[in-house]
């Protein structure tokens, strides 16, 4: 995880702590050669020994720049994926709203379709039955039906 630019587990100088055991520690000097440690001139022995924590520390900042910048990079490059994605949601959140619209404008016109087939079904069969006579027939019916009915009326006002 530690190559990850993405990795959270990186240490700024600013929380860096160096416990008992760390090389820069100030309190072991088991690392250090012995040669050194007994000679009188003790500038050389803290000159070497911050050398080395500063050269240790200066090229920790620059990993963890470098580190840093490669993960802003990555941050920018998911948000780039992230805005493209969130992009593709709304327009295919417009196309299933036109899908939907045609599914309603279809089933309007297939609910037509139906009824003008099933007043053709109702036609043919009136035209095929043999006992209908048209719709002058039917008038006429009506005609002497009411002629019937107000024949009663005048008779039952006489009466």
């Amino acid at each position: 995880m530690a190559d990850s630019p993405l990795s959270l587990e990186l240490p700024t100088l600013q929380d860096q702590e160096f416990p008992e055991n760390s090389l820069l520690s100030d309190n072991d000097t088991s690392w250090f050669p012995n040669s050194l440690l007994n000679d009188n001139d003790s500038s050389l022995w803290f000159t070497k020994r911050d050398s080395i924590r500063d050269s240790i520390l200066d090229n920790s900042n620059y990993d963890n720049d470098n580190s840093l910048r490669k993960e802003y990079r990555t941050l920018l490059k998911l948000n780039e994926m992230f805005e493209k994605v969130n992009n593709n949601m709304d327009q295919a959140n417009l196309n299933l709203q036109q899908f939907s619209n045609t599914v309603e404008q279809t089933d309007q016109l297939l609910d037509i379709w139906i009824n003008i087939l099933s007043q053709n079904i109702h036609t043919q069969q009136l035209l095929s039955d043999p006992s209908w006579q048209g719709s002058s027939a039917r008038v006429l019916e009506e005609q002497a039906k009411e002629r019937e009915r107000q024949e009663k009326l005048t008779r039952l006002q006489q009466e």
